[in-house]
């Protein structure tokens, strides 16, 4: 399971996290579930990337927790009991911890059901007296077929890469870190996908996606008043195609001119 040709997937992680659930009921409560499920989910729409932010705000909220003690401490459980790791711990109120989903394994464990197997009689009592058998046969589990490991590798690079671009550009214009939270790392996996299309080199797409981004940030000064105020990566998003325009032919061309009055000022 921790080969490199294994991939992550939320069916896998909620498999193992209700395994140790159940054979840690003393330890376990819903919040933790709650939280831990949110990790995935939200890793899920990021499209299974290696690292990615967690603000303390956005997980409250995914778990529906009103309490931010209960919180860390379910957050701390989750990376004492292996199930999240910890890469970058924030500094301060303006960053947010980077962590990583872990691929948890467990020992082969004991059965959690006593006479589990492939085909099971279970046989219902109450007060000593037997009230029906019932069986039911599991079938097989059916491996799903293994995605192409380049594809995966590759746009995890890119987009850790593409990432560490704005990062550094937000660290350039505003002293501080980029906050990077789920709405983010939507944004610039939409920045990615429409930088793959007007890439021409097909053979290097992934290299040109971060040359176009890195092309966009160097040329700040060239952008629209209004746009250099928009440095959320959503709001880069929404602007791209006009900041890209406004970089090939300058500020001065998508100012609309005033019309001249057709009448003479009575002096």
């Amino acid at each position: 399971m921790n080969g490199k040709n294994y991939r992550m997937n939320g069916y896998d992680l909620t498999r193992k996290w209700f395994d140790f659930a159940l054979s840690n009921p003393d330890k376990v409560s819903s919040n933790h579930t709650a939280l831990y499920l949110w990790t995935i989910e939200l890793n899920n729409r990021l499209g299974w990337i290696e690292k990615f932010g967690l603000t303390v705000r956005e997980a409250m909220d995914g778990m529906s927790c009103k309490s931010r003690n209960t919180y860390l401490k379910c957050f701390h459980d989750l990376i004492d009991w292996k199930f999240i790791g910890l890469v970058v711990k924030s500094q301060n109120q303006y960053q947010c911890n980077v962590i990583a989903l872990l691929n948890f394994e467990q020992p082969k464990s004991k059965r959690l059901f006593k006479n589990s197997t492939p085909t099971d009689t279970i046989t219902s009592t109450i007060n000593g007296s037997t009230t029906g058998t019932i069986t039911d046969t599991i079938p097989k589990t059916i491996k799903p077929k293994k995605p192409k490991n380049k594809t995966a590798v590759d746009k995890s690079t890119c987009y850790s890469d593409c990432m560490e671009l704005y990062n550094q550009f937000i660290l350039d214009k505003t002293t501080v870190p980029a906050k990077i939270d789920g709405i983010a790392g939507m944004a610039l996996n939409k920045i990615i996908a429409y930088l793959k299309t007007v890439i021409k080199d097909k053979d290097h797409v992934d290299e040109g996606v971060k040359n176009a981004l890195s092309f966009v940030f160097q040329n700040y000064e060239k952008w629209d008043s209004f746009h250099k105020g928009q440095l959320k990566l959503n709001q880069i998003e929404s602007n791209l195609i006009n900041i890209i325009n406004s970089i090939k032919n300058g500020k001065q061309q998508l100012t609309t001119k005033q019309p001249q009055s057709k009448y003479r000022t009575v002096g």
